[in-house]
């Protein structure tokens, strides 16, 4: 297979997760996929995907997209400590927007949003 930044994504992130035999997750490698399923049932998995020209990286709702192999490989580490977490926004019942939030010397720092509405459309947001 040839090489594009979507699947070195996948390779990087195998080669610094993969081969601990004692590892708090498990990991299922597809052609073009990798899921991270963690032991702790109150934790959440982690998901690249192959997406050619670059990787999207998913945990529940929230995803986002990496050109760089190693941006992907070291999110997906990250997503799988306990200093970050997944924050959902609703209106009502409907999720709008969801973000990780990575703990600080300063508390929660929230990044990387998600949005399931239209930020610049304000009538979507009004309850």
């Amino acid at each position: 297979m040839s090489s594009t930044p979507g699947r070195d994504a996948l390779d990087a992130t195998y080669q610094l997760l993969g081969g601990w035999d004692d590892a708090p997750y498990a990991i299922e490698r597809r052609d073009a996929s990798l899921k991270i399923t963690p032991s702790d049932p109150d934790t959440f998995g982690v998901t690249l995907y192959d997406e050619g020209d670059q990787a999207m990286i998913a945990a529940q709702r929230w995803h986002t997209h990496y050109d760089d192999p190693m941006q992907a490989a070291f999110c997906a580490l990250w997503l799988l400590t306990p200093y970050y977490r997944l924050v959902e926004e609703f209106k009502g019942g409907l999720v709008v927007a969801t973000w990780i939030e990575r703990y600080t010397d300063e508390g929660w720092e929230g990044m990387e949003p998600a949005y399931f509405l239209n930020p610049e459309y304000p009538p979507d947001w009004e309850t």
